[in-house]
C-alpha cells in the first residue's frame, strides 16, 4: 500500500497504458508476474504447512486475496482517495477478509 501511495502517478499511466498496449502486458507476464507468482506460492504453501490456509488450488488462493488487495488500493487511490481512511484498520479489515471471508463473526 505505501508503494502505490507514494507511485499513485505512475500507477495511473501503467494501469491506462497496460489495457490497450499488448507489449505492455507481455513485458509485464515476463517479467514481474513469475517472480510474483513464485513469491505468492511459497507463502501460501508456508501457511498452508501451519494448517491457517485451505486446500484450494494455490492459484485461486492467490487470484482471490490478489483481488482483494488489489481492489482494495484502487478504491483508497483512484476511486476514492477523497474518504477519510484509517490504513492501518483498513489493512487489518482486508486480512481478515482474506483469511475468513464474509462469515459473520466478532473482528478483533
Amino acid at each position: 500500500m505505501e508503494f502505490a501511495r507514494k507511485n499513485m502517478p505512475i500507477l495511473k499511466v501503467f494501469l491506462q497504458e497496460i489495457l490497450f498496449r499488448q507489449d505492455l502486458r507481455d513485458r509485464f507476464k515476463e517479467q514481474l508476474s513469475e517472480i510474483m507468482l513464485a513469491r505468492s506460492r511459497g507463502i501460501v504453501e508456508h501457511f498452508r504447512k501451519q494448517g491457517k490456509v485451505v486446500q484450494y488450488p494455490v492459484a485461486d488462493i492467490i487470484r482471490f486475496a490478489s483481488t482483494v488487495v488489489i481492489g482494495y488500493v484502487l478504491f483508497r487511490y483512484l476511486v476514492a482517495p477523497e474518504l477519510e481512511w484509517d490504513d492501518e484498520r483498513d489493512v487489518d479489515i482486508t486480512v481478515d477478509l482474506i483469511m475468513h471471508g464474509l462469515t459473520p463473526r466478532e473482528f478483533t
